[in-house]
């Protein structure tokens, strides 16, 4: 998948107590799946159809269970994913507690693994929870709308990376052809009022002219410290 995406799917697993590992391209994956012998896959059907060949990798007695992503909603896609093995479809565009929830879900079934949700995350002075799409700031709670939460989720994911608006689109949205990039400005508009954020100033969304936004890089600092408590 493209990489502001595969940074969204790896950022929203933080909130389950699982490592996570990630690869670029199938031929990277096919030797992770080898070394890491991981207990849940989700691949970009889209880019790489042949992802569903990891089932059969590793040393397991049961297949790895891949759950696929696809931008495609027609049923004959779905269906030759479910033929080739896929234990689960994801469409894109998603929210954060979709990937949550169909994580845990095939864990369980295929494994019998029972994962613990850690709902909050921080990520310097946001405290973003996934279950009430809800993000604490400055002490003060607001509520997200679903598409806003998507959105700051795919920023957060990709702190100090400037994302253009194409790439906003198609990761939120699911296709260039659906909205213009004014949709885009106005959401991030209407979510930096949610956070109490300044376009002039900003302390989490920052404005590259003529390229994208940017969530500012100094807040993914205390990620990895922080994310643990955020359970708390």
């Amino acid at each position: 998948m493209d990489q502001p995406l595969s940074n969204l799917v790896s950022f929203t697993l933080r909130h389950l107590e699982h490592e996570v590992q990630s690869a670029r391209t199938l031929r990277d994956a096919m030797k992770l799946v080898e070394v890491f012998k991981p207990d849940l896959v989700i691949a970009d059907y889209d880019r790489e159809p042949k992802a569903l060949q990891l089932t059969e990798k590793g040393a397991r007695p049961r297949a790895i269970p891949v759950i696929v992503m696809t931008h495609r909603r027609e049923t004959q896609v779905k269906l030759s994913a479910y033929d080739q093995g896929a234990h689960d479809i994801i469409e894109v565009p998603f929210t954060p507690d979709e990937i949550v929830a169909r994580a845990v879900a095939a864990l369980r079934r295929t494994r019998g693994i029972r994962s613990t949700i850690v709902p909050r995350i921080h990520v310097g002075d946001l405290e973003i929870d996934v279950m009430t799409e809800t993000v604490r700031v400055a002490e003060k709670y607001f509520h997200l709308t679903p598409l806003q939460h998507t959105l700051l989720y795919l920023l957060a994911a990709n702190a100090g990376q400037i994302l253009t608006r194409d790439q906003i689109i198609q990761d939120i949205w699911g296709s260039v052809d659906v909205v213009d990039s004014n949709v885009v400005d106005r959401h991030i508009r209407d979510l930096r009022v949610k956070l109490q954020d300044s376009w002039k100033e900003p302390q989490f969304i920052e404005t590259i002219p003529g390229k994208g936004y940017r969530f500012v890089s100094e807040l993914a600092k205390g990620l990895d410290a922080t994310s643990r408590q955020a359970a708390g």
